[in-house]
């Protein structure tokens, strides 16, 4: 799984700290079942499909299912799948300033890399350092990427210790409104819990 740091080598939705609550079994893919007809099965995963919103507290859980997600995508045969925190994707913009060299990797790369792979997980949203210098590079960053996964129905999972409300002073309704339209108001979810990296 491309991108997934060695702490969630071993995460999946049945590790999750998570399993069975309605969470984890709404993230689960839609099994192959004989009474299911073509048209409900697609059906159940074009639900399934949507994006997701996880939230809450350092350390409860959700980046575990984001990558646990991931996996039931690429067990599923949905496509590629690409995981990235936030700092890292901003950091890899940032490398490709700079005088032209050999080798040297363009914005526009790295924004279709992640605008452009049928599953995203974007991990610790909201945790960028945003100032006022930056802040419209910050917001047209997320609007280029976001916005063409918005437009292109594509699936993300985004996590993040904000709520859509709180987002939204840091980044901008246009950018919080997208990531609703695209989750859709039940799969924006408040993942609660102790904080497992101190237990």
């Amino acid at each position: 799984m491309s991108g997934v740091p060695r702490l969630f080598y071993g995460a999946s939705l049945e590790t999750s700290p998570h399993r069975g609550g309605p969470t984890v079994t709404l993230m689960r893919l839609p099994p192959e079942g004989r009474f299911l007809s073509t048209a409900q099965r697609e059906a159940a995963l074009q639900d399934w499909r949507r994006s997701w919103y996880l939230w809450g507290k350092p350390g409860v859980g959700k980046s575990g299912l984001a990558v646990g997600y991931m996996r039931e995508w690429i067990w599923g045969g949905q496509g590629e799948a690409l995981y990235v925190t936030v700092p890292n994707l901003l950091a890899q913009i940032r490398a490709t300033y700079g005088p032209p060299r050999e080798g040297k990797v363009e914005e526009a790369d790295v924004v279709y890399k992640y605008a452009g792979v049928s599953l995203l997980v974007l991990d610790d949203l909201g945790s960028e350092r945003v100032t006022n210098e930056n802040m419209e590079w910050v917001q047209d960053v997320f609007l280029r990427i976001i916005g063409n996964r918005h437009d292109g129905l594509m699936t993300t999972v985004f996590t993040s210790n904000y709520s859509l409300e709180q987002l939204e002073k840091r980044l901008t309704e246009r950018l919080t409104w997208r990531v609703l339209e695209m989750a859709g108001k039940d799969h924006v979810v408040e993942v609660t819990g102790k904080n497992w990296r101190a237990a």
